[in-house]
């Protein structure tokens, strides 16, 4: 078994001895003390001959040069007191005892000896206090036959037995009920894709404000609801007094005092006025043929022949000019286009806007060049009603100008359906025409 033993035998060599030290300490302070008197000297021989700046700027020369100097003594000196009173006291001289190695290959902790202390002589204390006394005061040594008695053997201090705290069971994180997703109810439409209003009557917002009809003709109901009953039928132009504002429609008063219910769509709060009449022509009074004055009378001429009388003309047809080939045609051609994208301005399949797409219809199949803008197709052509709508016809609608200028156009291909460009669906689509509820202001025949 390997110990640690105190050899004091041994003796370090190399020690600075006591009067060494107070010379080197003496040396040292004379350095330092000829420093100050250089650095005093040098600034009162700049205070005599120079200004201030000068002087201040010499001082910091001066400082500058003398400076690593001093740091050099400084580190030595400092380097000087840590070998010499550097660590290490007899109160610190406890010999470490590792583990030893048994046999067993098992390590017993060893207790610290102490070592036995005498009281030593100033040059034993200070060769003691040397940095490298380490190195020769505790030494791994194989003891000598008959020292087993110096041995001390030390008893294993006995391992505290801990107590285990007992466990916390943790609580049980209480499960968050789910909130059930409400589902969006679709309102209710009806077979045109009019939505009813789902807030009862008394539930309106209560409102004094006029507005005007935008549409060509609607209806006021009841109800708000397009299974009522229609209580009046408006034109565009017609005033109306708002009195309550539902989610899709609204309650109206009428100049007559009839309270209904409007779709909201059809009605504007900016003024729209009444389209302008078309004039019929005045006829012009017959004028009566002044009596001739009585003649005598001639012989008999030879009887002349009666004129035959001019067959009365027909009422003007007002049937459409296209074959039921060339409507086909324009049926197929308009729903080819379904799907295709809106593109503002645009008049090819690449992309269509509302005018553009009429245009394009009728150039391709009859080369017609139809007015580009939807406000002058609502010019073009021929004027026809509603009950006399054909396959080609182009329906003109006011969506949302307030004076009943056309800013939206479809063709129509029949069984109340059309076909347009809409920026709001953004594509072409089919969609079906109500002439009761739709802002039309005019229908278009082009071929007539």
């Amino acid at each position: 078994m390997k110990r640690r033993i105190r050899n004091t035998e041994q003796k370090p060599t190399g020690a600075i001895k006591a009067p060494d030290f107070r010379v080197l300490l003496i040396n040292a302070k004379r350095l330092f003390g000829v420093t100050v008197a250089f650095l005093s000297e040098k600034i009162n021989e700049v205070k005599r001959t120079k200004p201030i700046k000068e002087r201040l700027v010499q001082i910091v020369s001066n400082a500058s040069r003398i400076l690593p100097a001093l740091a050099v003594v400084l580190v030595l000196t400092t380097l000087v007191v840590y070998l010499t009173l550097g660590p290490g006291s007899p109160e610190s001289m406890i010999q470490q005892t590792p583990y030893s190695a048994e046999t067993t290959e098992t390590k017993t902790l060893q207790q610290p000896i102490f070592s036995d202390f005498t009281e030593p002589d100033m040059a034993n204390y200070l060769e003691m206090n040397r940095g490298g006394y380490w190195d020769y005061w505790y030494q791994e040594a194989v003891p000598p036959a008959g020292t087993a008695a110096n041995e001390v053997t030390a008893t294993p201090a006995a391992t505290p037995t801990v107590t285990p705290e007992p466990s916390i069971t943790p609580e049980p994180t209480p499960s968050l009920t789910p909130i059930p997703t409400v589902t969006p109810v679709p309102p209710e439409t009806d077979s045109d894709g009019v939505i009813q209003e789902p807030r009862s009557v008394n539930d309106f917002t209560p409102d004094d404000t006029r507005t005007y009809v935008k549409s060509f003709v609607a209806n006021i109901r009841v109800s708000p609801s397009t299974d009522s009953d229609i209580l009046q039928t408006v034109t565009m132009g017609d005033r109306l007094t708002r009195t309550g504002i539902g989610d899709y429609w609204s309650q109206v008063l009428t100049e007559s005092g009839k309270t209904g219910y409007i779709y909201n769509s059809l009605i504007s709060t900016e003024v729209i006025y009444k389209p302008k009449p078309t004039a019929t022509p005045t006829p012009k009074p017959t004028v009566t043929p002044k009596p001739t004055a009585t003649t005598t009378p001639q012989p008999t001429a030879k009887p002349t022949a009666a004129a035959t009388p001019k067959p009365t003309e027909a009422p003007a047809d007002t049937s459409s000019g296209l074959t039921t080939a060339q409507k086909q045609e324009i049926v197929d051609l308009a729903k080819s286009f379904i799907g295709v994208k809106y593109v503002y301005g645009g008049s090819s399949p690449s992309g269509f806007d509302c005018s553009g797409l009429t245009s394009y219809i009728y150039k391709t199949l009859f080369n017609i060049t139809l007015p580009r803008s939807a406000k002058d197709q609502a010019f073009a052509g021929t004027k026809v009603s509603s009950s006399n709508i054909e396959i080609g016809d182009i329906i003109c609608f006011d969506w949302s100008s307030p004076y009943g200028v056309c800013d939206h156009v479809g063709i129509y291909i029949g069984g109340g359906q059309y076909v347009d460009a809409s920026y709001t669906a953004g594509k072409v689509r089919l969609s079906t025409v109500n002439f009761s509820r739709n802002p039309i202001i005019s229908i278009r025949r082009i071929i007539p």
